[in-house]
Parts: structure tokens; sequence; C-alpha cells
């Protein structure tokens, strides 16, 4: 169970509890209980309603299972790099905010980054691949600089075509 315990922070809870449940009875894996259940008819969207996100799970180049094409290409182009200066890369991170004031359930408050790369045990980079921004995600953005002090690099489609971008290329590249 040790490898399912990457989840992706588009999956719901119900979803996740789902494929748990599933993969309990049928002794599959959750990560292929989750593709099973994607796979499954959903019910139509409302007349002229505009899904928020049309991203297409993908592989990358090492078999990670992306949310994304966007994620993926990121990943093709980190993973590498990582490996060869001996950095650490980690997917799908949850990260805690600083709060002055908890939730009422007690639990803290925490932001889902898609890439944080470490060095030595301190992060190095946080990266998130993104198609749209929205507000949410802005404010989450800046809560989570504020609490780790290192700043959020968007990757963005237009970053991947304009290899200059600092979201994709190694710290320091030109």
């Amino acid at each position: 169970m040790s490898g399912d315990r990457l989840i992706k922070a588009e999956v719901s809870g119900k979803t996740y509890r789902e494929a748990v449940l599933r993969s309990q009875a049928s002794g599959r894996t959750i990560g292929q209980e989750l593709d099973a259940l994607a796979k499954e008819p959903r019910a139509a969207p409302a007349p002229g309603a505009r899904p928020w996100s049309a991203a297409i799970a993908t592989n990358c180049a090492a078999g990670h299972r992306h949310v994304s094409r966007l994620e993926a290409r990121v990943c093709d182009r980190l993973a590498p790099w990582c490996a060869s200066q001996g950095y650490v890369l980690f997917q799908q991170v949850r990260l805690p905010l600083f709060a002055l004031a908890p939730r009422t359930n007690g639990r803290p408050l925490y932001a889902s980054i898609d890439f944080a790369v470490l060095w030595n045990g301190k992060v190095m980079r946080l990266i998130d691949a993104k198609g749209r921004v929205s507000r949410e995600w802005i404010r989450g953005a800046a809560a989570l600089e504020a609490s780790t002090g290192v700043k959020v690099e968007e990757a963005t489609a237009e970053t991947l075509r304009n290899a200059t971008r600092p979201a994709i290329l190694p710290i320091g590249a030109t």
C-alpha cells in the first residue's frame, strides 16, 4: 500500500474512499480502482455549463500517472535533471500552512503542490503545473510562500514552449 500513498489533489475524498473500499474487496491496487472509476460514465453536466478543466490523465516517461498532459511534461523535464544533480523530486505534496486560527474541526490548513525539489532535506523549489489559474490558487500560493519562504513557480504551457523560463529549467540555467 506504500506505493498507493501518492494521491492526486484533483481526486475527491469520496472518490478516493470508494477506490479504497473497492481495492480491499477486489485485491487490485487503489490506482487501478481510481483508473476504473475514471472510466465509468458520469452524469451529464447542466446545459451550457463549462467544465473547470479539460485535463486528460497521462503517464510521463518515467511511468508516473499525472492528472494532465501538462503535469506529465513538467515531470519529464524535472525528473532527469533532479536525478543528475542529486536532488530529490516529490510529487503531489501536501504542505501545511501557517494559520493564526485552526479550522473548527482542528485540522490544519494545507496546500497541495505538484512538485517539490529537495536537497539535503531542505525545500529548494516548489513547482505547480497550471493550465488555468483560479483566485483560490493565487491565495493559496501566496500563503504557501509565506509559510515556507520558497516562491511557488507556475509551469504553464507557455513556459514549456519558452524553455528559458526558470519554472522548467534547472536553477541557474539560461
